[in-house]
């Protein structure tokens, strides 16, 4: 719902062109010996967190055309990144830049920059089981802000209806990156999960390749 509304926001223009998407998150340190420390499992901090990002991307300006790059700290546990910075270059010239990282405190932003405004969702993947109000905060380049409310969701809930609702072929694009959607691209749902697996691979591997290549 709300990645519906800010690709509107794009769209419309009512907030002059959209410039660029800031994502910044912080998960905890994984469990001793958990699958996050393994990265042969999918285990790592970029991993963990790009999904969200892309989903974010997709749902509003979509990833036909993004190329990424990305740069790691690999310093975890079996060889797991700690800390990971990336960026995705389009061909209109916005730019899509992910920061994340393992530590104390949990964090999860996206920042949506127009030319005269920032735009951010509020309670973005915060781990709980209840239901939780998503609104847009709008703050002005003039100091004016602005909340735009949207009905409390359940994430948890709406991500598994959405699975469901995938697996049966009833899936709808309602453009909601909060709740596992991904709106903002053509195809269906498996398709543009597809997309956002196909780019966050190749990034990964090109920041483990420069690693490796750095520590010989």
């Amino acid at each position: 719902m709300r990645g519906r509304e800010v690709r509107a926001m794009a769209e419309d223009g009512r907030y002059g062109r959209l410039r660029s998407v800031r994502t910044d998150i912080r998960f905890g340190v994984p469990a001793a010996g958990s699958y996050r420390e393994r990265p042969e499992l999918g285990g790592g901090i970029f991993r963990d967190c790009a999904s969200y990002w892309l989903q974010a991307v997709q749902a509003t300006v979509g990833l036909g055309g993004a190329t990424g790059r990305g740069t790691g700290r690999f310093a975890g546990p079996y060889g797991s990144d700690l800390a990971f910075e990336a960026r995705l270059g389009r061909e209109d010239g916005r730019e899509a830049v992910l920061h994340c990282e393992v530590g104390e405190g949990h964090q999860a932003r996206h920042t949506f920059v127009f030319e005269t405004a920032e735009v951010r969702p509020r309670n973005s993947l915060l781990p709980t089981m209840g239901t939780l109000p998503l609104n847009l905060v709008v703050q002005h380049a003039d100091g004016a802000r602005q909340v735009l409310p949207f009905p409390p969701v359940a994430n948890y809930d709406s991500q598994l209806d959405r699975v469901r609702a995938t697996l049966s072929g009833r899936h709808t694009d309602d453009g909601d990156s909060d709740s596992g959607g991904s709106g903002g691209g053509d195809g269906g749902e498996l398709e543009r999960a597809g997309a956002r697996v196909e780019l966050m691979a190749s990034i990964n591997q090109d920041a483990v390749r420069a690693s490796e290549w750095q520590t010989r």
